[in-house]
């Protein structure tokens, strides 16, 4: 009895679960759920423990698919780990651990960047941790003191494992310091008081950054007087910002640049040139920069200075005596006009080299009028002979008309080329690159203005018959056979500029009176049978009612065969076209689509007169008739 009872608890059971389960999933007869989970093997993945289904939770147990989603441990986005707020996580659940992003491979992790993985953080296990993630010690740091994590995880120069380092400002070890006087690579700094930026080698300190008061040491060469190369380290007077290694010396009767030499090339004093011919100019090649005021005459020269009994040196520096303010000698010396006269008379033995040399220095400054034509430069500007009266100016277009801004002076004979004489009176060329434009020359048709004495001359376009008003790229005049140099166009011969439609070989509008490719006539119908009408014809090149140039622009010659319309239904008959009379021959004569007595308007007396035939016996009523 207890076993047919059993047997009939199955059956309902059994018909129940051929249905659908709670969560939508069709249940078959075999479907079961053996572990009691509440999931049956249609979706539980594992029917044989309680613990792994749909709604189970996923932990790393190494291998396992908790939650019946195709996807284990670290796989699974849904992986729980003890401090989530899942209340369902076993205690005995074997746990991973959390690791952080280490993005700059310094070892150290970012606090706020943590990733839970099913993985050891035992360093012997390091190439099971996940990629770019590293693990906390955390019996070997301390979160409060900043040496767990990284501060900075773009910087792998930035941990709390390295070095800080002078002069990056960076907190190289994160200890939230930057450049402290612990850094390696500290330097030394040394006492500047007069903030010259020279300082002494006594009084120093060594730390990252510079100490208030302190600068780096510094270097300065020169070379002495003995031609021994010198280094200068150190300021030389730590009270004088004008005094350290390399300053300018000034007039001051103090050594500013430390080169145990005072008052030498001072800056403070005046450049002055040697004038050994004492004609006034200085040498350019022999500067000396003095302290004395070489202008005073109360200044006696050194070989004649009588000192007193008291006083016997000279007071002024004997270098710097016959020196003048001036560079504007360009021969000072018997030597350089040896020099000047071989550079220009190569020839020692020419006349022109001999009278070189019997000139001499003082032949040679800018108060010299140099006009004598002997290819030497005595008045020191740069050019020879510029003294000489005879002009000549540029004419660079070969129209004989010269720019009279480009103009020079030279001896006979020294004419240069493309250049003609010029004295004055003569007219400027407007435009000395254009040979066709000059003053009094001849308008032509060239997009430019020829003829400088134009009232309206202007130098960036040409005269209205020269200028494409419309924009059709074509002007009035026709071209010159010269060329065109104006604005870029297609022609000339427009014979309408203010019609941008009209112009030569342009589109001609058929019948329309007005001559678009300017041939002086107008294009018309053809009218082939000539009744005054053309027709409808297409021209298969164009696509277009078929026409062709008239007489003139009115396209009213019928002789011609031009017509100023297509109106006509039978251009190869003369009596059919509009204005003729519909008559009764089954044709359509007057083109309005009607024939004979569909049209309102034919002439019934072209036609046959009718009888009524009331009883189709053949025969009419001949007082019943009409006229079609």
């Amino acid at each position: 009895m207890r076993a047919l009872w059993s047997l009939l608890l199955v059956v309902p059971l059994t018909a129940c679960l051929s249905e659908d389960d709670d969560f939508g999933h069709a249940i078959s007869a075999t479907d079961v759920d053996a572990d009691a989970d509440g999931y049956t093997t249609a979706t539980d993945c594992d029917d044989n423990n309680p613990d792994i289904n749909p709604d189970a939770i996923e932990i790393c147990d190494f291998g396992v698919d908790n939650d019946c989603d195709g996807l284990i441990d670290d796989e699974d986005d849904s992986l729980a780990h003890p401090d989530s707020e899942d209340d369902d996580f076993p205690a005995s659940a074997p746990i991973g651990d959390f690791f952080y992003r280490d993005a700059d491979g310094d070892g150290y992790g970012e606090e706020d960047r943590p990733l839970y993985a099913c993985a050891d953080k035992s360093e012997d296990l390091r190439d099971e941790w996940p990629d770019g993630y590293v693990a906390v010690d955390w019996d070997d740091c301390d979160v409060d003191d900043g040496t767990c994590f990284d501060c900075d995880d773009t910087d792998a120069a930035s941990s709390p494992g390295a070095e800080e380092q002078c002069g990056d400002n960076v907190d190289n070890d994160c200890d939230g310091e930057v450049d402290e006087d612990d850094a390696a690579n500290p330097e030394t700094w040394y006492r500047d008081d007069d903030g010259d930026g020279w300082g002494v080698d006594d009084d120093s300190r060594v730390q990252c950054a510079a100490p208030d008061g302190y600068v780096a040491e510094g270097l300065w060469t020169y070379v002495n007087d003995e031609g021994d190369e010198v280094e200068l380290n150190f300021d030389c007077d730590d009270e004088s910002e004008v005094t350290y290694p390399g300053a300018e010396e000034l007039c001051d009767e103090v050594d500013n640049n430390c080169n145990e030499v005072v008052d030498d090339d001072p800056l403070s004093g005046g450049v002055f040139y040697a004038d050994q011919d004492l004609d006034g100019a200085g040498d350019p090649t022999s500067p000396k920069l003095c302290c004395e005021d070489l202008d005073d005459p109360s200044i006696p020269a050194a070989d004649t200075w009588t000192p007193p009994e008291d006083d016997p040196g000279y007071p002024y520096d004997p270098a710097c005596v016959g020196h003048v303010d001036n560079y504007d000698d360009c021969v000072d010396t018997d030597a350089q006009l040896e020099e000047v006269c071989l550079e220009n008379f190569p020839d020692t033995t020419s006349d022109e080299h001999t009278d070189c040399l019997d000139l001499g220095p003082t032949d040679f400054n800018p108060d010299v009028v140099d006009d004598e034509c002997d290819d030497l430069d005595q008045s020191c500007s740069g050019t020879a002979d510029d003294d000489v009266d005879t002009q000549y100016c540029l004419d660079s277009d070969g129209d004989t008309w010269v720019d009279t801004d480009r103009c020079v002076y030279a001896c006979a004979g020294d004419q240069p080329s493309s250049y003609l004489g010029w004295d004055g009176s003569a007219a400027d060329d407007c435009d000395d690159g254009e040979p066709t434009v000059y003053p009094t020359a001849t308008e032509v048709c060239d997009g430019q203005y020829n003829n400088c004495d134009d009232s309206e001359y202007s130098a960036s376009g040409g005269p209205p018959n020269e200028t494409d008003d419309d924009g059709d790229d074509y002007v009035d005049c026709t071209i010159d056979s010269g060329g065109w140099d104006g604005a870029a166009i297609t022609g000339g011969d427009d014979c309408d500029d203010d019609d941008k439609t009209v112009y030569p070989g342009a589109d001609e509008t058929v019948a329309d009176g007005t001559d678009q490719d300017c041939d002086n006539v107008d294009h018309c119908y053809i009218d082939d049978d000539q009744d005054g009408f053309g027709d409808d014809t297409i021209d298969s090149s164009t696509g277009e009612l078929a026409s062709a140039a008239g007489n003139d622009l009115d396209c009213d010659d019928s002789a011609n065969k031009e017509a100023n319309d297509a109106d006509d239904c039978d251009d190869g008959k003369a009596d059919v076209n509009p204005d003729a009379t519909e008559s009764c021959n089954g044709i359509d004569d007057d083109c309005d689509s009607d024939i004979d007595d569909d049209d309102s308007d034919v002439d019934t007396s072209t036609g046959s007169t009718w009888y009524a035939d009331n009883d189709s016996d053949g025969y009419g009523d001949d007082t019943d008739s009409q006229e079609t």
